[in-house]
């Protein structure tokens, strides 16, 4: 049975935050040490025809005082005034013992067949254990928010070149002739975008060449859309100058 853990301070307040993480790395340690318990208990039964009732008795028992007693001085040391009672240290520290005895026997059987089943067993155990699984957690957790954070628009730039392309033309430079071929060729920045951050320049760079073709010629760019413009399409058919040069959007009046 796990050690009880207690969820109120004595007069009744709440555990703090603290308190509670402390709780759960207990609680999973727990849970750990018992299933390994349980798996490595068909071992004794081995040891036994092997060995023999002493020697699994003097293994078992150096085992387990040596792991309890590391235990009990960590855990038990009285700087916490709130820690569990007497049966509640004793039951602790011998679970604990039994945990360390019953793996000491299957590590030694595992390595009477082969050294490396001993050494498989014990990489394992610890593999599993809850240390190394909350780093392995981290690890993914990091590497998953990496791979899902859009990138900002300088890494965007370096990994498309041809948006690096269309960015370093503002489109209030361009021709009409040039501001039509950029307004194609972004189309094909857009089909290329593998990211949030990708489409988002790419959209914004598609309206800004929106705007300065209707601040040119809103009759032609009205014109081009009421014949059903498709997005790889271009309204250079509809402007009255096409090799006009680009300027400046108009004052209002």
């Amino acid at each position: 049975m796990t050690p009880s853990n207690r969820s109120d301070e004595p007069g009744g307040r709440p555990r703090d935050k603290d308190e509670t993480s402390r709780q759960c790395v207990e609680q999973r340690w727990w849970t750990w040490l018992q299933a390994w318990t349980m798996l490595t208990l068909p071992a004794l039964f081995p040891a036994l025809l092997l060995w023999g009732a002493a020697s699994v008795v003097l293994v078992g028992l150096f085992a387990g005082i040596v792991a309890g007693s590391v235990y009990a001085v960590q855990r038990f040391d009285g700087s916490d005034s709130s820690g569990p009672s007497l049966p509640e240290a004793l039951r602790a520290t011998g679970q604990v013992m039994l945990g360390a005895a019953v793996a000491a026997v299957a590590v030694g059987v595992a390595g009477q067949l082969t050294i490396a089943a001993a050494c498989c067993l014990v990489l394992t155990a610890g593999a599993t254990s809850p240390p190394l699984i909350d780093l392995a957690c981290r690890a993914r957790s990091a590497r998953w928010s990496t791979q899902t954070m859009p990138p900002d628009i300088e890494t965007v730039e370096r990994r498309d070149p041809l948006l690096r392309t269309l960015l370093a033309a503002p489109p209030h430079t361009l021709s009409n002739e040039e501001l039509c071929r950029a307004w194609r060729r972004s189309f094909l920045a857009l089909e290329a975008a593998h990211t949030v951050a990708e489409r988002s320049a790419v959209v914004g760079l598609r309206m800004a060449y929106l705007d300065q073709l209707e601040d040119r010629d809103a009759p032609a760019l009205a014109a081009w859309l009421a014949s059903g413009a498709r997005a790889a399409s271009g309204p250079d058919r509809f402007l009255t100058d096409t090799q006009g040069s680009g300027g400046q959007r108009p004052e209002a009046a």
